[in-house]
């Protein structure tokens, strides 16, 4: 072994001595149990004298994933803990249910009451007559180009997302109204077949006076689009998501419009003691939850086949989950919210959703509650509206009750709000009962999911265009004419420190809101290493460091031989892609990334490759899904393992703290969007082949450069279209250096897009910052991989001080 530098010996010792091969190879380990989760985690490792790895897991991604795995379950287990906190007094609902509208998208305004019905009637009888009924929910998104005085905001614009559903129209009216929400989605004339148990609700209903409105809302069977076959929510709420929405949001705002209408109507105005009531099965009851706890007008809400424990909504459909939602709200929460208004819960154990997976889907299953599952969730009602100041005991408001069978009228609404039973009566039918008009509805069926499914698809695509503009009201990057008038969203470009200052509240926006953020302290690193390569010219160690408990970060250190003493190196972080691992970027001659790590620690660099999460499909998609309902994300992890190892590179000798670069490719370019974005740390930013139109490249049902039909479910993040494109994640990087580089038969998508994204970012650099040079694109001929020619030379011009050694040239 040649001699070392005193140096070089220093960060050995600190590693771990062992000998390599001259070739670059992986060094043999010894196998690692696989009966010990922890072994299989960590390795083994020695702590006879500097802290040294003897094995690496045969799989280390994996090993990690299993280990943030079971850290994230066991913060969905702490939420119940923790959601305490946000019930503490009587103004907790109120701001809960604020937050609740928020992250469920709601719009501030609907479009004014309008119902419309088709005529002939589908049914009549001597009660009553049933129409097919549409009505306006939300005007299209973007502002009226030009107003009329005196016209409601809301009229000058038409109507963009409208309910259907069947209406069930007394003739002698009582003035109190049932909305009705089914498992499936289906009003029950719609239903192939028709849905009797519903249908005879309806009737008994009507009969006796009330008005009742059954609401068509989106059911889960498949359809296909781009390369996945998906679960109609799932693809619905897959681009709402990305911009802040959810289809559950559109739904609860059908419903509140429906009840827009129905308190306007006579019936209702005049009657003293008229009520509004809400009722829903299974995937229904979901909602009529969720819109009783926002929707203050409904007197009473039946939940049937739904209402238990929440702390597997990961598994269940993708559509449920609400970003955040478990931080503030379980069912025993929701129903908490209600109060005092009445709530009665049925437990019916028949309903059932399962979603293989295969075809680009999220896999899910659910199954309704079981009695005891329900009974346990109910008895927790009475301890939250207690810490809310309540009376103790049995929650007054609510009432659970387990026989199916139970007739809607008799056995649930007149007990529940001290209604007389009415004697039964006997409903006549007209002889149009199975007229034309019936059969052609029933042809309809699949004519109007297809129009509720593209109905909603273009309302979405419609935000999906507003969208940049949110983003310029959120946050300001260019000219002073798309400043706000309160000017919250200017960026003081006056200086570089200026700016600093002023990008820091849009960074805690990213970082808490958009992101995720564990605050918890990280445990100390705890180092251990192996070396385990030999180039030319250089030496690579695996190393793995501790961050939360079952978290540990792993990559290997690429050290340039005959380092002086007393010299410290710039680092470059090279990132490799999705479902990679930390050779792939300097081994091997992979086609995307040609070594280019070790190409620059042949340049004298030193190098980290970080093992990112972001490998084994569903082991790690999943890991996205028990994130959300925490308000968290795979990044809020991926970031603090970074953070660790930007602490731990700072404790190298030979590193300089202040020149640690990060330059990533594919899901390593999306890691360069955002993690020197929130951990400024990272002194510059590669980002390749990655950065795009990247809201666009989510939320769009037409580009053929969408996630929307792939099986990529966990890239969706909650919210960006309102605040953080990837022109605004690199103003969070700004001031400091940022590149991208871009090949032109790149598939992550089009030169036009990514050119008009990036164009944002320069403006910001070159003309509001004055620092042109700190912002570069590199075009090159080529398809998705590094470049390695402008992105080497960006490096070289920001890293290299020109106090040290030279380094060597680049072959």
């Amino acid at each position: 072994m040649s001699q070392r530098p005193a140096a070089l010996l220093i960060l050995l010792s600190m590693l771990g001595h062992a000998a390599a091969d001259d070739a670059i190879k992986t060094r043999p380990l010894k196998p690692t149990p696989q009966n010990s989760s922890d072994a299989a985690a960590d390795g083994e490792w020695s702590n006879d004298g500097p802290p040294r790895l003897l094995s690496l897991p045969a799989d280390p991604a994996a090993a990690m994933a299993a280990g943030i795995d079971r850290f994230l379950l066991e913060k969905l287990d702490a939420a119940d803990n923790a959601r305490q906190q946000y019930w503490q007094d009587a103004d907790a609902v109120a701001e809960n249910v604020r937050f609740l509208s928020r992250q469920l998208g709601l719009e501030p305004e609907r479009y004014p009451a309008d119902l419309q019905w088709e005529s002939p009637p589908l049914r009549t009888s001597d009660r009553f007559e049933v129409h097919a009924v549409r009505w306006p929910v939300l005007s299209h998104p973007a502002p009226p180009s030009v107003t009329e005085p005196g016209t409601p905001a809301g009229l000058q614009l038409q109507p963009s997302l409208w309910g259907e559903g069947l209406l069930w129209l007394p003739r002698k009216a009582n003035g109190s109204s049932v909305v009705m929400l089914s498992h499936d989605g289906e009003p029950s004339l719609w239903s192939d077949p028709i849905a009797d148990d519903q249908r005879d609700r309806c009737e008994a209903l009507a009969a006796q006076g009330f008005t009742v409105l059954e609401v068509a809302t989106t059911g889960h069977d498949r359809i296909q689009h781009g390369g996945a076959k998906l679960p109609r929510r799932e693809y619905l709420n897959r681009a709402a998501f990305e911009l802040g929405r959810t289809l559950v949001g559109y739904e609860i705002q059908t419903v509140q419009s429906a009840i827009d209408w129905l308190a306007q109507q006579p019936a209702a105005s005049e009657a003293a003691d008229a009520k509004v009531i809400l009722a829903g099965w299974g995937e229904g009851g979901r909602t009529a939850l969720i819109s009783a706890a926002i929707e203050p007008r409904i007197d009473l809400t039946i939940v049937a086949g739904y209402f238990g424990p929440c702390d597997r909504v990961w598994q269940e459909p993708a559509d449920r989950n609400v970003f955040g939602l478990q931080n503030r709200f379980a069912d025993a929460e929701l129903a908490a919210a209600i109060a005092p208004r009445k709530l009665v819960i049925q437990t019916e154990p028949r309903f059932a959703l399962e979603e293989s997976g295969d075809a680009g889907a999220s896999p899910a299953t659910w199954q309704s509650p079981s009695r005891d599952e329900a009974q346990q969730e109910f008895d927790r009602i009475a301890n939250v509206l207690t810490a809310i100041g309540q009376p103790a005991g049995t929650p007054a408001h609510a009432k659970l009750i387990s026989d199916k069978t139970s007739d809607l009228l008799n056995d649930i609404i007149c007990p529940a709000l001290d209604l007389q039973v009415p004697p039964a009566v006997a409903v006549k039918y007209a002889k149009t009962e199975a007229s034309e008009a019936a059969a052609t509805d029933k042809r309809n069926a699949i004519d109007r999911r297809a129009r509720r499914l593209a109905m909603i698809d273009r309302h979405t695509q419609a935000l999906l265009e507003e969208s940049e503009y949110e983003r310029g009201a959120f946050m300001n990057l260019g000219h002073s004419r798309t400043i706000a008038n309160n000017a919250h969203n200017k960026l003081d470009t006056s200086s570089p420190a200026a700016y600093e200052k002023s990008v820091e509240r849009f960074r805690k926006i990213f970082r808490e809101q958009v992101v995720g953020w564990y605050d918890q302290p990280k445990l100390p690193a705890n180092p251990r290493s192996l070396q385990s390569y030999k180039g030319t010219g250089w030496t690579g160690h695996d190393v793995v460091l501790d961050v939360f408990p079952n978290v540990f970060a792993y990559g290997v250190l690429l050290v340039p031989d005959n380092i002086p003493a007393g010299e410290q190196r710039p680092v470059v972080v090279c990132q490799h892609g999705l479902e990679g691992q930390p050779r792939d970027t300097f081994a091997d001659n992979h086609r995307a990334y040609h070594d280019y790590a070790a190409k620059l620690a042949e340049a004298g660099y030193i190098v980290f490759a970080p093992q990112n999460p972001y490998k084994g499909k569903d082991a790690f998609r999943t890991l996205q899904r028990k994130s959300y309902p925490v308000g968290k994300t795979l990044f809020s992890i991926i970031a603090s393992q970074h953070q660790q190892i930007l602490d731990w590179l700072k404790t190298i000798p030979s590193v300089d703290p202040q020149r640690i670069a990060f330059y990533g490719l594919s899901y390593g370019g999306k890691s360069a969007m955002r993690l020197p974005a929130l951990l400024p740390d990272y002194c510059l930013s590669i980002c390749s082949a990655d950065f795009n139109d990247w809201v666009w490249k989510n939320a769009s049902t037409r580009a053929r450069y969408s996630y929307i039909g792939t099986g990529e479910y966990e890239i969706y993040e909650f919210g960006l279209g309102k605040t953080f494109n990837y022109a605004e994640m690199a103003a969070l990087i700004a001031p400091r250096p940022f590149m991208v580089e871009r090949g032109h038969y790149d598939g992550v998508g089009p030169d036009d897009r990514v050119a008009k994204e990036f164009a944002k970012a320069r403006f910001l650099y070159a003309a509001r910052l004055k620092l042109p040079e700190r912002c570069e694109i590199e075009w090159f001929d080529g398809p998705h991989m590094i470049n390695a020619v402008g992105s080497f030379e960006f490096l070289d011009r920001h890293l290299r001080s020109g106090d040290e050694t030279p380094l060597p040239p680049k072959n």
